[in-house]
C-alpha cells in the first residue's frame, strides 16, 4: 500500500498490509468514502491449502494511514475470487466476487453483498444468474450508478472444461 496526500505527485513509502509469499494476497479492490474511509477487499490464500481462498474486507477510518481487522466473507468456501468494491450515492458498501464450492479450476458463480454500516457487517449474499448456456462465470465487475442502480458484468464461460470464456453476463439492480 502506498498513499499520495498531493493529487498523486509523490506516494509514501509502499507497505505490506496482508499476505505473504506462502499465503499471498490478491486481486485488490478499492472504494474511496465522501468521509475519508478508505475500503479494501482481496482474495486471501489459504496456507494450509494453497487452492483455497476467501475474501477480506478491511477498512481505514484515517484516509489510509491504518486499517482495522479484516471481516472475511463466505469463511470456509473452496475458493473465492476477484472481488470488487463500490459505494453508491447513499453510502452503501457493494462488493460482488467470484466463488466456486469445487475449488479453482472449477465452474464459478458470482456473488452479490452489501453494507449499509460502513462495512462493518454485510447482508446475506445474493447468487445472480447465469445467462442461458453458461456453466461459469467470473472476474466480476461493478458500478453503481448516480440514482444507486448496480451494474454487474462478468465473463461467462459456456463450460467448466473450457479455459476461455466465450461471452458476458450482465445483471443490473
Amino acid at each position: 500500500h502506498a498513499r499520495s496526500t498531493d493529487g498523486g505527485h509523490s506516494f509514501s513509502a509502499p507497505r505490506r498490509l496482508v499476505g505473504s509469499m506462502a499465503r499471498p494476497a490478491r486481486a485488490p479492490s478499492l472504494a474511496v468514502a465522501a468521509d475519508g474511509r478508505v475500503h479494501l477487499a482481496y482474495a486471501l490464500g489459504d496456507d494450509r491449502d494453497p487452492a483455497r481462498a476467501e475474501i477480506h474486507v478491511t477498512t481505514s477510518a484515517d484516509g489510509g494511514l491504518s486499517f482495522g481487522n479484516a471481516t472475511v466473507l463466505a469463511p470456509g468456501a473452496p475458493h473465492s475470487d476477484a472481488p470488487r468494491l463500490a459505494l453508491g450515492p447513499d453510502g452503501t458498501l457493494h462488493l460482488v466476487h467470484a466463488e466456486s464450492t469445487a475449488g479453482p479450476f472449477a465452474a464459478h458463480r458470482i456473488r452479490y453483498l452489501r453494507s449499509v454500516d460502513r462495512g462493518r457487517r454485510f447482508g446475506t449474499p445474493a447468487v445472480l444468474p447465469l445467462p442461458a448456456g453458461a456453466a461459469g462465470a467470473g472476474f466480476p465487475q461493478l458500478a453503481i450508478g448516480r440514482c444507486g442502480e448496480v451494474v454487474v458484468a462478468w465473463e461467462s464461460w459456456p463450460d467448466s472444461a473450457n479455459g476461455r470464456p466465450r461471452g458476458l453476463g450482465l445483471a443490473v439492480s
